[in-house]
């Protein structure tokens, strides 16, 4: 990994990403937690043991299962399409954490369920930041979208006043001052927003 750890440090911080993907050399950790090698050990001894328990492959079957094949597994019948582990997969403070972690820190234990449960099991400290950095885009993409979607309909009400205003002022019922008044409006989108951005 070299010096990259420390680029990617930025990155938790700049973004503000969840420290549990970071590794026991980062700046975030100080060395509080086991490395990546032994993570990887407890997430193929977990893939095995759910293999077995849900999907019935037999421990004979497994046995040359190695990290490429309990990756393959992982990501292919435990994740769902956000990236996540499926609710009935998720790893939590129960039996099976104790076996595998034994007597590991608190911390250990529950950098082992976060990177488990939210996808990021049998990565790197750079491929953990790559999916970070992929979701992120994608949520910020998201949110984008939402609010140019709240601009359009503010410029559609936007129109639909001015429109009843011009209606206004043209009807010949109506005083002629207020009609006079009506015409000088200038009806523009701060019109339609309040100061802080929200609708009125």
């Amino acid at each position: 990994m070299g010096n990259r750890h420390k680029d990617y440090d930025e990155l938790v911080e700049r973004y503000g990403f969840n420290k549990m993907i970071c590794p026991n050399v980062s700046k975030h950790w100080g060395n509080q937690i086991p490395s990546d090698m032994l993570f990887d050990m407890w997430t193929m001894y977990i893939a095995r043991n759910y293999a077995n328990k849900y999907f019935k492959e037999s421990f004979k079957e497994m046995r040359n299962w190695g990290p490429v094949e309990c990756a393959e597994f992982y990501s292919t019948r435990l994740q769902t399409n956000t990236g996540d582990v499926h609710a009935d997969y998720e790893l939590g403070d129960d039996d099976i954490l104790n076996d595998v972690t034994g007597r590991a820190s608190a911390e250990a234990k529950q950098v082992l369920i976060y990177r488990w449960n939210h996808g990021y099991a049998f990565t790197d400290y750079a491929e953990r930041i790559q999916i970070a950095m992929s979701r992120k885009a994608k949520e910020d993409g998201a949110a984008c979208f939402n609010e140019i979607s709240k601009i359009e309909t503010l410029l559609k009400e936007k129109d639909a006043l001015a429109s009843g205003i011009e209606e206004l002022s043209s009807n010949p019922r109506i005083d002629k001052r207020l009609r006079a008044m009506l015409k000088n409006m200038d009806v523009t989108i701060a019109d339609v927003i309040d100061s802080d951005g929200s609708e009125d």
